[in-house]
C-alpha cells in the first residue's frame, strides 16, 4: 500500500540526514583540529605558567629577556597576576605570537611587551 507522496518525503529525509550529518562531521573535525576553542585547560595551564614565570625571572639575577609564544586566540588582560582572555573568533587559534617579558639588573619589576 503506496500512499502517494510518501517517496518525496523519503529523499526529502535523505537530504536533512545528508545536511546534518555533513554539519556533525564538520564540527567534529574542527575540535579535532583546533580543541582550545571547546576547553580552557591550555588557557588555565598558560595563566598559572607565566605566573610562576614573574617569581622564577625576578628571582634570577642579571638582565633577562624571554619570549613565552603564546597563540593568537589568547590575550593578556592584566599582569599582575597574569590573566588571560580567549577570543572567540574562528582561526585565530592557529597562529602564534611572543609575549616578551624584560629584567634588567636590580628591578624588582618585569617589563611586558
Amino acid at each position: 500500500m503506496n500512499k502517494r507522496g510518501a517517496g518525496e518525503a523519503q529523499q526529502l529525509f535523505l537530504f536533512f540526514e545528508i545536511i546534518i550529518g555533513i554539519a556533525v562531521a564538520g564540527i567534529f573535525i574542527f575540535t579535532a583540529i583546533d580543541f582550545d576553542s571547546v576547553s580552557n585547560v591550555n588557557k588555565i595551564y598558560t595563566e598559572e605558567d607565566l605566573n610562576l614565570l614573574t617569581s622564577t625571572l625576578l628571582a634570577a639575577p642579571g638582565e633577562i629577556e624571554y619570549n613565552y609564544p603564546l597563540r593568537t586566540t589568547y590575550e593578556i588582560t592584566s599582569a599582575d597576576p597574569f590573566q588571560i582572555e580567549k577570543s572567540l573568533t574562528v582561526f585565530s587559534g592557529f597562529g602564534y605570537y611572543n609575549f616578551t617579558l624584560t629584567k634588567e639588573e636590580h628591578a624588582t619589576q618585569l617589563q611586558v611587551t
